[in-house]
């Protein structure tokens, strides 16, 4: 969905970190005192205005490298990893 509407960095960052939360990764860890929620809380959505919102005030350098809402190359791929590290903290 995100791709139709513009954004196939987001695309990507919702695939891998839905195949993250199957394999318990640092993304679930983040996200599982929400497995409850309904599906209309839109945690995904949530987790990547929270990861866009570090890209933008500097909090997460390596992750704004690739965002390119911050003047970052928009690579999913790496975008991804630094993503789950922002993640393990």
């Amino acid at each position: 969905m995100c791709a139709k509407v513009g954004s196939p960095l987001y695309e990507h960052l919702l695939h891998r970190s839905a195949q993250d939360v199957e394999r318990d990764g640092p993304i679930w860890s983040l996200l599982e005192d929400h497995d409850a929620d309904p599906i209309e809380s839109m945690i995904g959505l949530r987790l990547l205005g929270a990861s866009h919102r570090l890209a933008l005030e500097g909090s997460a350098a390596g992750l704004a490298a690739h965002y390119p809402s911050t003047g970052g190359d928009g690579d999913p791929e790496a975008a991804w990893r630094e993503l789950a590290a922002v993640a393990e903290g």
